[in-house]
């Protein structure tokens, strides 16, 4: 019952914030995004009442998540739904809807689409994922605190996209893949902390 309504939460919530962005775009919608983050750290690191600085601690995953293996292949597994949902959705109406108003929003509302719906159950979906990736991670560092919405993991997220593209659904694998790679082996590279070099991951979220 928890975890249906953590995730009934996560979708809501992303339903209501997806209806304020739903008329943005291009950079404004990416500043609005980097400000729903400010907003939730500084909520949750606040108000004692629900989470404080520190969070939750001492979360145990249930049985047979308990197992951090069965927890990893679990996660590989929702990915590659998560992928496949997409793919499919993407040869429906409604996705290729949606990639009219990706792509020309201006000649999708001519054409009688309402885009704004669109944007706003685009993001709505994509938060209900994000709140089953944030369910595995809980499970997975056996807590939650508000340093996992706080300005450097939200950068991060926009950093794989930009990596990896927003065109294709294998960007998202892409960027994340490729942004990894760097986080784990730039350091051990010979001399690289003499050019300033450093990438660091504020939180294993973001892995």
């Amino acid at each position: 019952m928890a975890v249906l309504f953590a995730l009934a939460v996560t979708t809501a919530v992303a339903f209501l914030l997806g209806a304020l962005a739903s008329r943005t775009t291009g950079i404004y919608f990416l500043m609005l995004t980097l400000v729903y983050g400010v907003i939730g750290y500084t909520f949750f690191a606040q108000v004692v009442t629900v989470s404080g600085p520190g969070g939750v601690t001492s979360i145990v995953a249930p049985e047979p998540f308990t197992d951090r293996v069965n927890l990893y292949y679990a996660a590989v597994v929702l990915s590659a739904l998560a992928y496949l949902a997409f793919r499919a959705i993407g040869r429906t109406n409604f996705g290729l809807a949606l990639q009219g108003v990706r792509d020309d929003p201006v000649r999708m509302s001519s054409l009688g689409f309402n885009v704004p719906l669109h944007r706003t159950l685009a993001f709505t979906l994509g938060g209900f994922v994000a709140g089953v990736a944030g369910l595995l991670n809980v499970w997975w560092r056996g807590q939650i605190d508000p340093a996992s919405i706080s300005i450097g993991p939200t950068l991060i997220v926009l950093i794989i996209a930009v990596i990896g593209g927003i065109s294709y659904f294998e960007g998202a694998w892409l960027g994340a893949l490729v942004y990894v790679l760097l986080d784990t082996y730039t350091d051990s590279i010979p001399l690289i902390d003499q050019i300033g070099l450093h990438l660091t991951v504020s939180t294993p979220s973001s892995a």
